[in-house]
């Protein structure tokens, strides 16, 4: 007869952590079947974001950076 290795669920409380990267909110977590689901945000503070600079060569006008 083979032995029974069925141990079941641990009563013991349990502990996980997570290290996030900069710049990122925790928005909402929700526990649904036993599994987690974490809602992160990311947000980028205005001087990290790219920037649009206006270069001006004689009569013309030229865009260079994220929106060009």
């Amino acid at each position: 007869m083979a032995p029974n290795l069925y141990r079941g669920i641990a009563g013991r409380a349990f502990e996980r952590t997570f290290r996030l990267a900069d710049h990122i909110r925790v928005v909402g977590a929700d526990l649904t079947n036993g599994l987690l689901h974490i809602n992160l945000e990311r947000e980028v503070p205005e001087d990290l974001k790219p920037r649009t600079i206006e270069i001006r060569t004689g009569g013309t006008k030229q865009l260079f950076g994220a929106a060009a």
